[in-house]
């Protein structure tokens, strides 16, 4: 069994990325990994940031909701 590995960052090409590798994954019966980035790790958190900081927790929720949507 291998593995595949996505990157998400919330994008159209990130989520078309996303369901190319769940298809893959499936259909070669490997483990989907998929890893989660901020569209912009520059600005998060900084004084002025359209992007506020968010704790882990956060991100983790976010992110999980949006690959529910994904995956079901």
């Amino acid at each position: 069994m291998g593995r595949i590995v996505a990157g998400i960052d919330g994008s159209p090409g990130s989520e078309l990325a996303l369901r190319w590798a769940l298809r893959e994954a499936i259909a070669h019966d490997a483990i989907l990994e998929t890893v989660a980035v901020h569209p912009n790790p520059d600005t998060v958190g900084r004084a002025g940031s359209r992007f506020p900081a968010e704790g882990n927790e956060e991100v983790e929720a976010r992110t999980r909701a949006g690959l529910d949507e994904i995956v079901d």
